[in-house]
């Protein structure tokens, strides 16, 4: 019984692991995990967080500085002691601790103006991820239409072919009763041999979408891998409508591309300001508060002892004036009443006035004031090409679009022509050839009205993308 039960739960796991791996992925799966899983689009988001750690270091900026200091020295030979100002001639071991602060009051405003450059320059790196992840969509929507334009025209392909295999096998009947020619037969064949081709021609296109497709998701198992086929089909009424003027206003207003480059724009402004302010005075507040220990600060240590006497003077009767002689010993003072007594403070102001610094500033300035027109011209380029590509999908759109309709007629007519081109072959009253032209005229036109409505179907997703449009089929 436990035995059975295992093999069910086997078989269970093996279908739904064969299920999983069968799965369909939808457009949108795509696009999803593409963006998940794009390099670049990682590289771009580490950019951000790269111009958001700049930002917050330049508020930090203007925060006062705090910085604390300690130090152990030992002094050898002849040197005075910073402490107690004596000579000393031995061996002085000493401390000092403190902290020291320093806050800029003025310096042109360069922290703010920088921390208005890191503002733009962090808007500009977040619209360029945008950008980044817009492209990846556009790039996986056209991969996905790829590969269904590719199957489709494999499936005509496959169609023409089996339609041509079926004739074949009525000729060579015919060729047996004597009722038609052997270069009937041969025609045949010959165009059969062409379609094989055209249809290895279409499976390698195929394949070839899929390999494309999966780069992009940048899926690098072997598991199987299909897409779901969404209805797509095209209104005899959907001309666009939008001029590509209004198209392209609204585009000046949501597209990353121009933000970033209007952000960059801004952000040089705010660099030559930057770098303006080399030229105005700095002036600083600086703090210290400090103190220290020195082995040569002694104290008084015990009763002094009597050791004798010393002569001062001699009086008129030439006796000797004496005083008392007293020893006392000394020991160092101890090291938490000379931190205590020892404590320095000071408070200043100092200012720092540029002269000549070897034209470095004039220097840094005439590079800012290039770089902001260079800002500028790359936010007319950026409008300009946008500008392009709307005229030049929108031109194409209605191209493909007039295109898909005159095709589709053509088609029609073309598999009316077949049919009786068909019964006509099919009786002797046309050759091979006339019978083949006709055939093939039916594939390219139903070839062109495939490029037709998937040409169509992504300048119109180009179009979309520019109106701020979701992106989806």
């Amino acid at each position: 019984m436990r035995m059975f039960k295992s093999i069910i739960l086997t078989l269970i796991s093996f279908y739904a692991l064969t299920a999983y791996s069968q799965q369909k992925w939808s457009l949108q799966h795509c696009v999803d995990y593409a963006v998940k899983n794009n390099l670049r689009l990682k590289q771009s988001k580490l950019s951000v967080e790269g111009a958001m750690v700049n930002l917050q270091q330049s508020r930090a900026n203007v925060l006062p500085s705090i910085n604390g200091y300690g130090t152990h020295n030992y002094s050898f030979g002849r040197t005075i002691d910073p402490l107690t100002n004596l000579f000393a001639t031995n061996k002085v071991q000493s401390n000092s601790v403190g902290l020291s602060s320093n806050v800029l009051l003025f310096g042109g405003f360069q922290n703010l103006n920088t921390i208005q450059q890191n503002i733009h320059n962090a808007q500009a790196k977040k619209y360029d991820f945008e950008k980044i992840e817009n492209d990846i969509k556009i790039n996986v929507i056209n991969a996905f239409l790829q590969i269904l334009f590719s199957k489709e025209l494999l499936l005509i392909n496959k169609n023409q072919l089996n339609l041509t295999a079926q004739q074949l096998t009525r000729i060579k009947k015919l060729v047996e009763v004597g009722t038609s020619s052997k270069a009937a037969q041969l025609e045949i064949e010959a165009q059969l041999a062409q379609e094989e081709l055209q249809l290895v021609n279409a499976e390698n296109q195929v394949e070839m979408a899929y390999l494309n497709m999966i780069q992009l998701l940048n899926i690098v198992n072997d598991e199987p891998f299909d897409i779901e086929k969404p209805e797509i089909s095209i209104k005899s009424d959907k001309l666009i409508l939008e001029s590509p003027k209004s198209i392209y206003e609204v585009a000046l207003v949501n597209q990353p591309a121009i933000k970033s480059a209007e952000s960059s724009v801004l952000a040089s402004q705010k660099a030559l300001l930057v770098a303006k302010a080399g030229l105005s005075p700095r002036v600083a507040l600086n703090a210290s508060y400090g103190s220290g220990y020195s082995q040569l600060r002694k104290v008084p240590f015990g009763t002094p002892g009597f050791i004798g006497y010393d002569t001062v003077g001699i009086t008129s009767s030439n006796e000797a004036v004496l005083i008392p002689k007293y020893q006392t010993d000394f020991r160092v003072t101890p090291f938490s009443n000379q931190l205590k007594d020892n404590v320095n403070k000071t408070v200043g102001l100092s200012i720092n006035i540029p002269v000549f610094n070897a034209l470095n500033t004039r220097t840094r300035i005439s590079q800012a004031k290039i770089a902001l027109d260079n800002s500028k011209n790359n936010l007319e380029l950026s409008k300009q090409a946008i500008r392009n590509e709307i005229q030049q999908a929108h031109a194409d759109a209605n191209a493909a679009f007039k295109k898909h309709l005159a095709t589709e007629q053509t088609v029609k007519a073309l598999k009316e022509s077949f049919f009786y081109m068909e019964q006509k072959f099919n009786v002797g009253l046309i050759n091979t050839i006339e019978y083949n032209d006709s055939k093939n005229r039916i594939i390219k036109a139903e070839s062109d009205l495939l490029q037709a409505k998937f040409d169509y179907v992504f300048k119109v997703k180009i179009l979309d993308y520019y109106l701020g449009k979701p992106l989806s089929l």
